[in-house]
């Protein structure tokens, strides 16, 4: 375990850009077509069947993992964490829990074990 009383602030804070490497949940509709007899159904049921096939592939590509923007981020750095003021509440990203780290020129990817991967890429200049 980390010793939070070890904390040091190396970057005061800056603005940044964030994402996460997550799926979206998705929700299909089921619906059925109704037409008179038996000549008018099989054509609508052929067409919703082609349909469907199609709906289900664009869910499945929009339900897969990708990077999903979390928007505009105020972020303090220190050697321990990443101190991020994200829609109006403070979290920590710990460094410490992330299998992987890897910066970037422009931010910083953290890799983690059963949890999404979160990036950052710093829009502005370092406060201080």
């Amino acid at each position: 375990m980390t010793d939070p009383t070890n904390e040091r602030v190396i970057d005061p804070g800056r603005p940044a850009l964030g994402w996460r490497w997550m799926g979206q949940p998705v929700e299909a509709e089921r619906s059925m077509p109704i037409a008179g007899g038996l000549a008018a159904t099989a054509p609508f049921a052929t067409a919703e069947g082609i349909g469907r096939r199609r709906r289900r592939g664009a869910l499945r590509q929009l339900a897969e993992p990708r990077w999903r923007p979390l928007g505009a981020l105020w972020v303090v750095r220190t050697n321990l964490r990443l101190a991020v003021w994200h829609d109006g509440a403070w979290s920590s990203v710990w460094f410490g829990s992330a299998s992987d780290v890897e910066p970037l020129p422009d931010g910083v990817i953290l890799r983690f074990a059963g949890e999404p991967d979160y990036a950052v890429r710093w829009t502005g200049q370092q406060r201080g």
